[in-house]
């Protein structure tokens, strides 16, 4: 084989890599020919690819509706659903808390509701006078009326004990209410309690001339003492 033959193929497969070179005779012509013993490794770089909107259909389109419910969707619309539903508890980069409606409310159609469950139940409310009503157990019977007395002073009227007030403190008798009203004549403080109490100036304020309600506890009685001067105590029970 020609020099300039052998250089064309060296040329063209690359300096380096072994070739074999072999001539083949056609029609009385030697023709060259060569084997390959390698080739040099090529690596291909491809660039981005553009997938025509809708052409995945898993993906979906960019005008896809928003899923918001457990329900078959495209990831699109998904997404969609997900940004719609933080925008509706977002607001102003803070977090809303949904105004309740009637479909939240409940009504109690009796008086009196009976809950009753195991473990231990801590209930938490107050009077009209700011006062703590506090009631555990493993079955609570919460009264309402008893509640709302606290908010609205309005009862149904029981008989009223009339106790002195003095610099010694003096006791009622026992009382059977669950709410008493108490109004004095003049300043004073009170304490209730079981088997004649003893009120101290530590105890509860109570004002001149200003009626005051409170959840009170069955059978127990009322003790007051004066602030400076003496005067009466009116007890009355609520039915």
């Amino acid at each position: 084989m020609s020099n300039f033959v052998k250089d064309a193929w060296a040329s063209t497969i690359g300096e380096g890599n072994p070739v074999v070179f072999k001539s083949t005779t056609t029609g009385g012509v030697d023709v060259p020919s060569v084997i390959v013993d390698s080739m040099p490794s090529v690596s291909v770089t491809v660039g981005s690819i553009t997938i025509a909107d809708g052409g995945d259909t898993a993906q979906g389109t960019t005008t896809d509706a928003a899923v918001v419910t457990d329900a078959n969707g495209t990831i699109s619309g998904k997404l969609r659903g997900l940004v719609k539903l933080l925008a509706s508890v977002i607001s102003g980069g803070l977090l809303q808390i949904r105004a309740l409606t009637s479909a939240d409310q409940v009504t109690v159609a009796n008086s009196t509701l009976a809950v009753t469950e195991s473990g231990t139940w801590s209930v938490r409310a107050q009077d009209g006078s700011g006062n703590a009503l506090t009631s555990t157990g493993s079955a609570l019977d919460v009264n309402l009326k008893t509640l709302a007395y606290g908010a609205l002073p309005v009862i149904k009227i029981g008989a009223t004990v009339t106790v002195a007030i003095g610099a010694s403190s003096a006791a009622s008798a026992a009382i059977t209410a669950t709410v008493v009203r108490l109004v004095s004549t003049v300043d004073c403080f009170i304490v209730f309690g079981a088997a004649t109490p003893t009120a101290t100036t530590a105890g509860l304020f109570l004002p001149a001339s200003t009626p005051e309600y409170f959840s009170f506890t069955s059978g127990q009685e009322v003790a007051v003492i004066q602030s400076s001067a003496s005067g009466s105590l009116y007890v009355t029970a609520a039915a």
